[in-house]
């Protein structure tokens, strides 16, 4: 596997401690794949309760995230309002702003909060994969991810530090190794914090260089952090909602 797959390089890091040392690393530069293609997420709710997430472009038009970003029962079900900022870096610019015009949410989800099912697809007003990029989704099994370092980025509220303004919208990303992984379960050590909910995590091919998509980030437990895996049957089902929506 690790003959297979390596890593993207780090930017430059400033340690603090989230499961143990902390490898969260700013993202200087977020006009670059990959990027540029991670978004910022914000959810209205029906309680009139705003939340923040991490979404990635999986298409021109189409962005994943996980499904607890959009759909929340105790918020009163589905979001009335979903925004996202490809790349964004400090403050929002309106080239790199989108509503989502539909939202796609298993009924697993939807009706048992099942945890192999927390995933979305949004269907975006405007067409930012064209000048961000998107990720494309790896094809393997599950299974050979296990032991694989795997990359994660996204947009924590706990940074940066300073100023307090921005914290939330900047781009973070870390490095971690997955402890496991099964068909809807992966479970990896890539640092993580609130609003990173729904970020992407990927590994890049040494063959043909390509980041791939193997997993989108729903919660951490007992000191280890849990992602949805794309198995076949959950990418088919993507593939399907991205034909949808354009």
């Amino acid at each position: 596997m690790s003959r297979q797959l390596s890593v993207d390089p780090p930017v430059r890091e400033v340690p603090e401690a989230v499961l143990g040392a902390d490898n969260r690393v700013a993202v200087r530069d977020t006009s670059v794949f990959p990027w540029s293609a991670i978004c910022q997420l914000e959810a209205v709710f029906p309680s009139g309760a705003a939340l923040t997430g991490t979404a990635a472009l999986v298409g021109p038009t189409a962005a994943l995230t996980a499904a607890h970003c959009v759909y929340d029962h105790r918020l009163g079900g589905m979001a009335r309002r979903v925004v996202v900022r490809a790349g964004l870096s400090g403050k929002p610019v309106a080239d790199q702003t989108a509503v989502a015009t539909r939202l796609c949410v298993p009924p697993a989800w939807q009706q048992r909060s099942e945890g192999r099912y927390d995933l979305a697809l949004l269907g975006l007003d405007r067409a930012l994969g064209y000048r961000a990029g998107w990720f494309r989704f790896g094809t393997f099994a599950p299974a050979r991810l296990h032991g694989a370092l795997i990359n994660l980025s996204g947009y924590p509220v706990d940074r940066p530090v300073e100023p307090i303004s921005l914290r939330g919208r900047v781009q973070f990303w870390s490095l971690g190794t997955v402890l496991e992984a099964r068909p809807g379960r992966l479970v990896h050590t890539a640092d993580s914090y609130y609003g990173h909910s729904g970020a992407p995590l990927w590994v890049r091919s040494r063959r043909t260089q390509k980041r791939l998509l193997v997993a989108v980030h729903s919660a951490a437990a007992r000191g280890r952090n849990v992602a949805v895996a794309l198995d076949s049957s959950r990418r088919s089902l993507l593939r399907a909602w991205i034909g949808s929506v354009g």
